[in-house]
């Protein structure tokens, strides 16, 4: 239950800071590989956290997904137990994996349990995604979307005056 709290909360920050702007470039450059299948209309974006769990709902929620188009984001937790290497590759990969081109993924926790997030990175690159810190925006239509990295503060703090406090003022400035 705290975890499925947690997740909504980091959900709740993310839609919280996802701010309209006639910005169109990205901040952080996202990996070639990539891309917005958004053309014309309002942006679609779909996502959840606590996604890999080697488990029937990884593949059903993998399912839905599929059926729909848009830019995917996660929240963080994305491959259980403990985002390693052999977690994402036999856990996300074979479900949200598939979308891996179209995805702007966030840390969790989950992404911390082996002391530092050197699965996630592996599996999404160092390319973008706020590579070391975990914290980056881009643009998605007019929306300007702000990921933050709340996965283990001792690692990376999240304290006023913190430097992903000091880069978050400068980005919405």
């Amino acid at each position: 239950m705290r975890s499925r709290i947690a997740a909504f909360a980091r959900l709740l920050a993310l839609a919280t800071v996802a701010t309209c702007t006639d910005r169109q470039d990205p901040m952080v450059p996202h990996p070639e590989t990539s891309t917005t299948a958004e053309t014309g209309g309002d942006p679609v974006f779909v996502g959840a956290g606590d996604i890999a769990e080697c488990d029937r709902n990884s593949y059903n929620t993998d399912t839905l997904l599929q059926g729909i188009a848009g830019t995917v984001y996660t929240i963080g937790d994305n491959a259980y137990p403990n985002a390693s290497d052999a977690d994402f590759a036999n856990c996300y990969a074979p479900t949200w994996g598939k979308e891996k081109a179209r995805t702007f993924p966030a840390l969790g926790n989950h992404e911390y349990y082996l002391g530092n997030p050197t699965g996630y990175y592996d599996y999404f690159g160092t390319t973008g995604f706020g590579y070391p810190n975990g914290y980056y925006s881009y643009n998605l239509g007019s929306w300007h979307i702000i990921v933050l990295n709340s996965g283990n503060p001792q690692i990376v703090p999240v304290d006023a005056g913190s430097p992903q406090e000091q880069w978050l003022k400068a980005d919405l400035a």
